[in-house]
């Protein structure tokens, strides 16, 4: 099973807004103001036939999603607006709007034009099948 490569950067992006909620709860920080971007969490895993990616994008609609494939990068990017409502009365406001990216190294190759990508219930599941060159073949072995 190939595994997909580990970006540092994430694990610091995660922990940079992490310390930055932390220091804006500490320090009361005004409502309303948010990160501009985000990134929603993501699963991948692979089996012998595809590789599956699961993205939680709660509050997005499927027109505010953009999937991109180029060569072995997938890249998810999108936005979740920010509904205009009264702000008054707020004692806390956790969930982030603005746009988001994520960008993954595919391990293994995919056929392009057998991609499906589902939207339900907040969860994206993108089904990646491999291409017929990477999969497991078993040999039979002649006896002479």
């Amino acid at each position: 099973m190939s595994l997909v490569r580990w970006d540092p950067y994430d694990e610091l992006m995660s922990l940079k807004e992490g310390v930055n909620r932390l220091f804006s709860e500490s320090t009361g920080g005004r409502a309303g103001m948010q990160p501009r971007s985000w990134a929603p969490a993501c699963d991948i895993y692979e089996t012998d036939e595809e590789v599956v990616i699961t993205a939680d994008l709660p509050g997005i609609s499927k027109e505010d999603v953009k999937i991109e494939l180029t060569g072995d990068s997938l890249t998810l990017s999108g936005e979740r607006p920010h509904r205009a409502e009264k702000r008054e009365g707020y004692h806390r406001l956790e969930r982030v709007h603005g746009t988001f990216y994520r960008a993954f190294t595919l391990a293994t190759e995919v056929d392009i034009e057998k991609i499906k990508a589902t939207f339900d219930n907040g969860v994206l599941t993108l089904k990646l099948p491999k291409s017929d060159a990477v999969k497991p073949k078993q040999i039979t072995i002649d006896v002479s």
